[in-house]
This record gives C-alpha cells, sequence and structure tokens, in this order.
C-alpha cells in the first residue's frame, strides 16, 4: 500500500463531495457599467511581527474601489459574515451585486449564505481557470 496519492484537482474534489455550485455569471468579465453590479472578495493573510492577520475587502469592478473590509486574527466565519453585512450596508435599495469569489470554504457556510440571500446579493462560482490545466 502506498502512502502517496495522487494530487485531486479542485473539480474532482467538488464532484466527488456532490457540491453544488452556482453558475458563473461573469464569465471572467470583469467590467461594471455602474457602481455596486460586479463586486470581488477574497481572504488574504498578512505575517505581521505580533503574528498573522487575514484581510477581507470587497472590490466594485466599477471603479476599483474598496466597498468594505474586515479584518482578523483568525480567517473564520465571523471575518466573512462581518465583510458581507458591512458591504450589504453600504448598498442602496435595489442594487443587488453579483459577488465573485474563489468559493472557498469561507464562502460557502450556511450563515454567509444567509446573508448574502437577505441582503440582495448573488453568490458566483469560482473562476473558469479553476477548471481548465
Amino acid at each position: 500500500m502506498s502512502l502517496i496519492r495522487p494530487c485531486e484537482n479542485m473539480k474532482s474534489r467538488l464532484l466527488r463531495r456532490r457540491v453544488t455550485l452556482p453558475d458563473n455569471l461573469l464569465a471572467r468579465d470583469f467590467k461594471a457599467e455602474q457602481p455596486n453590479q460586479k463586486w470581488l472578495t477574497d481572504i488574504t493573510e498578512f505575517q505581521l511581527p505580533t503574528g498573522k492577520v487575514w484581510l477581507s475587502p470587497v472590490v466594485d469592478c466599477f471603479d476599483g474601489k474598496i466597498v468594505c473590509w474586515s479584518l482578523s486574527t483568525r480567517p473564520d466565519a465571523e471575518l466573512a459574515n462581518t465583510m458581507l453585512e458591512n458591504a450589504i450596508g453600504t448598498l442602496n435599495a435595489g442594487e443587488r451585486p453579483v459577488i465573485h469569489s474563489d468559493r472557498g470554504g469561507h464562502y460557502r457556510w450556511a450563515g454567509w449564505l444567509e446573508r448574502m440571500n437577505a441582503g440582495g446579493t448573488y453568490p458566483l462560482n469560482v473562476p473558469e481557470r479553476m477548471f481548465t490545466r
């Protein structure tokens, strides 16, 4: 029995887990005609002399400006949820942006998806490049 397994790509892992992903609404078109139409988000780790911190911003594709951000000493649900609640708080009546993320665990938690739906935003699938070699 070998202790080494071949590396599984992301698509294979998602199919094995039977994870349903939303459609890729942007199709790699990151240009927006107006503010709060298309948003991008991710979580980035920074190593500081005092330890690690994680930053979770929301960027508007219209002008590249930061809509909001949250910072934490842990990459957990609270970090992603705080970011989303702050972003939703900036929306005007009738605005329903599409949110583009890498669909990591932070963006698949039930609480995050519930907040997103309640706030009137749309989830978006992983980038197409994750499924190509």
